[in-house]
């Protein structure tokens, strides 16, 4: 199995349930991690990171969505889409000081499958 990672893309982006957050936006950290079975024998495909960057920005910078779920699953999806000999994909969305009370870093989704 080989794995390609892809950690803490940063973007900002105007998600989420609140008015405000359309407005100010918020500043999003997304992990992304794929593997592929391999063999010391086998030719491995190119998992290109620098296309996993353009699909995460391509998405996050988007249209606005008010879930980060929604987020993670359109991301999953075209990694996918783009890669279908992916045997697993983990996405992980980090909104960083999200508008709740107290000191709160990040809320964070992950998805994989």
């Amino acid at each position: 199995m080989l794995t390609v990672s892809l950690h803490n893309i940063q973007i900002r982006a105007q998600h989420g349930l609140y008015p405000e957050e359309a407005i100010r936006g918020n500043d999003f950290e997304i992990d992304i991690d794929v593997r592929f079975p391999a063999t010391l024998e086998d030719d491995w495909p190119l998992i290109d990171y620098a296309r996993i960057n353009e699909i995460v920005r391509f998405v996050v910078e988007g249209e606005r969505v008010p879930l980060l779920e929604m987020l993670a699953r359109d991301i999953f999806i075209k990694l996918r889409a783009e890669w279908p000999i992916l045997s697993h994909i983990k996405v992980c969305i980090r909104k960083m000081k999200p508008p709740v009370p107290g000191n709160v870093d990040y809320a964070q989704v992950c998805f994989e499958g």
